[in-house]
């Protein structure tokens, strides 16, 4: 009996016969487009955070961006494609800068000293150095390499918190960003003769002044948001200008007829921040600059003076006579040099060492930035009492920055410039009142 075997049935009919799975749909996170290449390398979503993004960040690794995902702080600079940081390529800049052009030599000696450093910030300045979009120009990119390389090793705080933290804020801040570009050419002014000793020092005064002034501008129209970032990019704007404010004091520079402090304007800004929103004390980027101290949790209070330069003020200001127009100030002039006590007789110590010297300094800076606006208002009213309060400040600023003389080269000729303009601006009548700061600073003079 003969069988027939039935037809057999392609198999391009079977598989398009067969039962198909439903295909679950995949929730999406959004796509990152501009991400970093090693997150798109892996396929990953990148929080395209600037310099560094977050898994980078976290490993660490080198973190690059394409050349069209730089963000455009600003887009109105003429660029260039810069290689690698000691080859930076000179070029015709801004219409409204100088003509002359920094000087080969100069960047040969530049490159030279920063090829040690450069693996060491490669990580956090990878979105620059590595493109060639209409971002940053020649001198810009100098300076802010300058920045990450040399200026931020003398600030407060740690280096970590400038080089890191200020520096991605400032990709999304312009007025930070304008700020750190304007305190590293004054830097560099400083520096000018030790950079440069086979040719003229480049003048940079121009491109600090460019800096600087749009650093004002942008600030003032952004210090009121009320967004974190924003708040920390203000708190760390306000530092860079409060050093930037100290850097500018010459003390050989002749002395001007009044005798104000810039710094306070800037200090105020930092006491606003903190005074309105308490997380950016507690919880922000910059809380370690505007925290209590740690070293020294109990030397900081106000005390009534009994011996030293703070019983002394204490003596001279008894001696005034009851019918003194002063005397409607005593109250304040008592608060200001009780509150200063603790920090005069912590500054003539002998045993202080370069780590309490440290913090000591930034609570001396804590006291400058909290001050009462009463007692700024009288030092810009020029008050002869008010400005004696604020030399003894300086003094004892003085004898502290002894202690580190080879850090915080931004605070290094401030105190001894404010203590000499300061006597000059209140006349002989008050010698007595300021022999203690005068002393210090004849005894410490360079």
């Amino acid at each position: 009996m003969s069988s027939t075997m039935p037809a057999s049935r392609p198999v391009n009919e079977l598989c398009h016969n067969s039962p198909r799975k439903p295909r679950k749909a995949r929730k999406s996170k959004g796509k990152s487009r501009l991400g970093c290449s090693l997150c798109k390398k892996r396929r990953v979503k990148c929080d395209e955070l600037r310099p560094a993004c977050s898994r980078c960040n976290a490993h660490p690794h080198l973190c690059a961006y394409p050349s069209v995902s730089v963000p455009r702080w600003n887009n109105q600079v003429i660029t260039f494609p810069l290689p690698t940081v000691p080859e930076i390529p000179t070029s015709a800049s801004r219409a409204d800068n100088q003509s002359t052009i920094l000087s080969q030599s100069e960047h040969d000696n530049t490159a030279t000293a920063s090829n040690a450093e450069s693996a060491m910030h490669q990580s956090y300045l990878s979105p620059v150095m590595t493109d060639s979009s209409k971002t940053f120009d020649t001198q810009d990119v100098f300076l802010l390499v300058h920045f990450t390389s040399t200026t931020s090793f003398d600030l407060l705080g740690s280096q970590k918190l400038w080089v890191k933290d200020a520096i991605q804020l400032a990709f999304q801040h312009d007025f930070l960003m304008h700020a750190i570009l304007a305190l590293s050419a004054r830097h560099l002014q400083e520096a000018a003769p030790l950079l440069s000793q086979n040719c003229p020092p480049y003048d940079y005064s121009m491109l600090e002044a460019h800096h600087f002034q749009r650093a004002l501008s942008g600030f003032s129209n952004g210090f009121n948001s009320g967004t974190q970032s924003t708040q920390d990019a203000g708190l760390a704007t306000s530092f860079i200008l409060f050093f930037y404010a100290s850097a500018a004091c010459n003390a050989d520079q002749p002395l001007a007829q009044t005798c104000e402090d810039a710094s306070f304007t800037f200090l105020r800004g930092i006491q606003t921040l903190v005074a309105n929103s308490s997380s950016v004390a507690h919880s922000g980027l910059f809380k370690t600059l505007v925290a209590p101290p740690l070293l020294l949790p109990t030397l900081f209070p106000r005390a009534v003076p009994v011996v030293g330069p703070g019983a002394t003020l204490m003596e001279l200001l008894d001696g005034l006579a009851a019918s003194s127009p002063f005397q409607e100030k005593r109250e304040l002039y008592v608060e200001r040099i009780e509150s200063l006590t603790s920090y005069l007789s912590a500054a003539t110590r002998q045993d202080i060492g370069a780590e309490v010297a440290e913090e000591l300094l930034l609570a001396c800076f804590r006291w400058q930035a909290f001050c009462p606006a009463a007692f700024v208002a009288a030092t810009n009213a020029q008050d002869p009492i008010a400005l004696v309060v604020l030399a003894h400040y300086y003094a004892a600023v003085e004898l502290i920055i002894r202690v580190v003389r080879d850090k915080f080269w931004w605070w290094q000729n401030k105190p001894r410039h404010m203590v000499k303009l300061i006597s000059q601006s209140i006349g002989l009548a008050w010698v007595a009142w300021v022999a203690w700061p005068m002393e210090v600073i004849q005894i410490l003079g360079r």
